[in-house]
């Protein structure tokens, strides 16, 4: 019953913040690149702004890949080609887009999941989730997912394996969550994360790594009580 009350209060909330705020389109462009914000419709127009991949734009307007689009970006209005613009936001740095009801599976009874900041066990722990805990994933690169907490409205990650998944939610319904994620989402770096859960990796240094039993966090192979203070589910 608490699972569906919550989703009935998202519902109604997402119902209310779509009839105040304009459609949300997401920028999309190869290699990742940004896009143009013009001050007319056209490139020989002064150029205002630079929007990055994957964040999210404000529209009236329905999209026209044909045409120029006026946009708004934080609080900047102005003119983008509408190839660039997308309904469906993009991948940023392996994170795909997910949309879904998420339930806190702990991987003990009475254990927790930590609520982090960042994709990292290494990352600030915002709060703990205890099992039966609601969630809605957003993006996920199938080790972390970032998702929303639709108790207290906060947006952080938690390792995926700790996930049991429900239904899909419209992307529609959680494109203004959606907009500025690509923000959140850290740029890969070669050597920081294990090649895979429960395989060796190597860390920074070029140590060798090894990932602890209860509580998925990774220590360099040997020294675990110097480098590792496991904390449950991560």
């Amino acid at each position: 019953m608490r699972f569906k009350r919550l989703f009935l209060c998202l519902t109604a909330l997402l119902l209310c913040t779509a009839m105040a705020l304009a459609d949300t389109l997401f920028v999309t462009t190869q290699n990742e690149d940004t896009v143009n914000m013009h001050s007319g419709a056209g490139t020989q127009y002064e150029i205002l702004m630079r929007i990055p991949n994957g964040y999210g734009v404000e529209t009236n307007e329905a999209l026209d890949p044909d045409r120029w689009m006026l946009c708004t970006y934080e609080e900047q209005q102005g003119y983008i080609d509408g190839r660039y613009l997308s309904e469906v936001p993009s991948a940023i740095n392996g994170y795909e887009v997910s949309g879904c009801m998420a339930t806190v599976k702990p991987s003990t009874t009475n254990g927790y999941v930590n609520f982090r900041e960042k994709p990292s066990t290494n990352a600030k722990v915002l709060y703990r989730c205890h099992k039966g805990d609601e969630l809605i994933e957003l993006r996920s690169n199938g080790t972390w997912s970032l998702v929303y907490d639709t108790s207290s409205c906060d947006r952080g990650f938690i390792q995926s394996r700790f996930l049991e998944y429900g239904e899909p939610i419209a992307l529609a319904d959680i494109a203004f969550l959606l907009a500025d994620t690509a923000s959140m989402i850290p740029p890969e770096e070669i050597g920081s994360t294990p090649t895979s859960s429960g395989s060796a990796g190597a860390s920074l240094s070029g140590a060798a790594l090894v990932q602890c039993d209860l509580c998925g966090g990774w220590y360099e192979a040997g020294n675990e009580f110097r480098n590792h203070i496991c904390s449950g589910a991560n």
